[in-house]
């Protein structure tokens, strides 16, 4: 079983991200292109893992075609899992980021809460 949240072994760092897709092809279209996934899929999530010795993990998370009724009612229902398949990807570091035109991730040490908040950047 898996939860679609950040983890890391000792969580010494916790933050967020956000992204836009690249211009020409973001993820979701790679993954139909190069069929990974179908057409009719839908690419609902995408995790991404890197560890020690260059290791990176890369999956999107995927609501098959004809499942959408059920994936509407899971969202609703947050004690239901989501009927969704992770599929991995696989890409360099370098293929990963060409798929979005910006990429950020803020992260802060693990009780120090500083998320949302203004700051003098210079």
């Amino acid at each position: 079983m898996a939860y679609f949240t950040a983890q890391a072994q000792y969580g010494d760092w916790s933050g967020e991200a956000e992204a836009d897709d690249a211009d020409l092809q973001g993820i979701r279209g790679y993954v139909q292109d190069k069929r990974i996934i179908n057409k009719e899929d839908q690419v609902v999530g995408v995790t991404f893992y890197s560890a020690t010795d260059d290791f990176i993990s890369i999956s999107v998370l995927v609501v098959r075609d004809g499942n959408e009724g059920d994936f509407e009612e899971a969202l609703r229902d947050r004690t239901r899992k989501l009927p969704v398949e992770s599929v991995d990807v696989e890409l360099t570091l370098p293929e990963f980021f060409k798929l979005f035109k910006r990429f950020s991730v803020t992260l802060a040490p693990r009780g120090i809460d500083i998320a949302g908040r203004e700051y003098d950047e210079e």
